[in-house]
């Protein structure tokens, strides 16, 4: 009666934030396929130096983060052979160049020696490959994993210095969000295997990408079963051992942004069901089912309620919230996830054309459609879902600027990466301006509070647990520090 199948845009668990850079293009049209880290990314050393984003590495959560850095520290010298490097734009394909620590003083960062490559973690140099990519680091900065070229069709994961599997185009790898544990996938021929530090578990040949819990105790995936006619959903301990499953589901998986739900797609003969599953009590909190085919999907941090979008067999469009859902206007599409916002009760989502985008808000009675732009991106919501922001281009017009509740901010040549204060009282953002690069503080109208020193490389901005500073990695000539900044000071 009900069929239902969801576009695959890339979605990765929530926790691959440690993976890849974030996405500074252009506002991802209607069914396009985003690129992600496992899927071909560029090898160091395979790419053309260019001019740098605000920084090739992971977005972080727009929650505090307790990280314990207080005061600015230097952190590491870089040889200057190895500056051209680290400036490549390597994080919106997927492989940074340098990463640092969210909850700790670490850094690594990939060295050219010689024609070739290493990485420099802590201070300490690895061992050269022929190229490296997919770089990532454990949240307290203790460990550090990559990707290395050992020829030129063998590809293995680096584990803190140690050789481990193989690694084919569609593989992945994370570490837990407390740094304890490794984990990654391997492919073998037709079937795909998951690798915890180091051992692999053949038996789950898995179909989706796992998704970890924010605790680091659970973990989720899909199987094929045993005739290999169907999809199981699993939730197990860290050592596969434990476990729950989920008959007929995981059809797609799409965890929240605080790893406490995950929402998966279950099949029910001719039905598709999405079902809201509570990751630590292991069991469905909620269902919908919907006829079409679902573009985007976000869970709420205002509420942790799940939104979604679809269009059906006649071609229209649907926002769909707790229950309901309101038909957008024929001849638009979707552009971005949709955002649960709580003053008043709607759903924001940017819809539009190849010409023109503009805010949608569904379900709110009054003022639906928000100012036309040339485009739209990074669409946000504030914790209390009281606020939103997004960058935007005027039609016609390069410069980006921060718009916040429909007052537009300064213009910059480029905005990476807005988030909200836990408080919601502040916007951060990172922007480039003739060349530098620099964290921007702005109040709820768009107006600049405080505009940080200006770096070659500046990376994103980690709250600390009582919200009043931010600490974030730089480049500063050829050194690497960690800023800790006040936030209206």
């Amino acid at each position: 009666m009900i069929y239902m199948k969801i576009v695959r845009t890339g979605i990765l668990a929530m926790l691959a934030l440690f993976l890849y850079g974030c996405n500074t293009d252009r506002t991802s049209r209607e069914g396009e396929k985003k690129p992600s880290a496992s899927s071909g990314a560029p090898k160091v050393g395979e790419q053309k130096t260019t001019d740098s984003a605000q920084s090739n590495e992971p977005p972080a959560s727009p929650q505090a983060s307790g990280a314990p850095m207080s005061s600015s520290r230097k952190l590491a010298a870089v040889p200057a052979a190895s500056l051209a490097t680290l400036k490549q734009v390597g994080g919106v394909h997927g492989s940074p160049t340098a990463q640092f620590a969210t909850q700790g003083p670490g850094v690594a960062y990939v060295e050219p020696v010689e024609g070739k490559f290493r990485v420099v973690h802590n201070g300490k140099p690895g061992k050269v490959y022929r190229a490296i990519n997919q770089l990532i680091i454990s949240s307290d900065g203790k460990r550090v994993a990559y990707v290395a070229s050992i020829d030129e069709k063998i590809r293995k994961t680096v584990i803190d210095g140690r050789e481990g599997y193989e690694f084919g185009a569609d593989d992945n790898h994370w570490f837990t969000p407390d740094g304890k544990l490794y984990v990654s996938t391997t492919t073998e021929g037709d079937a795909k295997y998951i690798v915890i530090e180091n051992k692999i578990s053949r038996d789950y040949r898995i179909v989706q990408v796992p998704v970890l819990s924010a605790d680091s105790g659970h973990m989720g995936f899909t199987v094929k079963t045993s005739g290999g006619t169907a999809n199981q959903f699993i939730i197990s301990d860290m050592k596969l051992q434990n476990k729950t499953v989920f008959d007929s589901c995981g059809e797609y998986i799409h965890p929240s942004d605080d790893g406490s739900r995950v929402a998966v797609g279950c099949l029910n003969g001719e039905q598709t069901i999405v079902k809201v599953i509570d990751f630590s009590k292991r069991r469905v909190v909620e269902e919908s089912r919907y006829s079409g085919t679902i573009t985007h999907m976000k869970f709420s941090m205002y509420n942790n309620a799940l939104s979604y979008t679809y269009f059906n067999d006649k071609n229209q469009r649907f926002v769909v919230y707790n229950g309901k859902e309101e038909k957008i206007p024929d001849m638009d599409e979707f552009m971005t996830d949709p955002v649960v916002l709580a003053a008043p009760q709607s759903v924001a989502v940017v819809i539009g054309d190849v010409y023109t985008v503009r805010l949608y808000r569904a379900f709110q009675k009054k003022n639906k459609h928000g100012k036309f732009y040339g485009y739209i991106s990074d669409l946000i919501g504030s914790r209390d879902g009281r606020h939103y922001a997004f960058v935007a281009v005027a039609p016609g017009e390069e410069n980006q600027f921060i718009v916040v509740d429909g007052r537009e901010g300064v213009k910059f040549d480029k905005i990476v990466s807005p988030v909200f204060s836990p408080d919601g009282n502040y916007l951060l953002y990172r922007a480039r301006e003739a060349g530098k690069r620099f964290v921007v503080v702005s109040d709820l109208k768009g107006k600049i509070v405080r505009r940080h020193p200006a770096y070659d490389m500046v990376f994103q901005p980690v709250f600390a647990a009582d919200g009043k500073s931010v600490s974030y990695g730089v480049l500063d000539g050829n050194e690497f520090w960690r800023k800790v900044e006040i936030l209206d000071k």
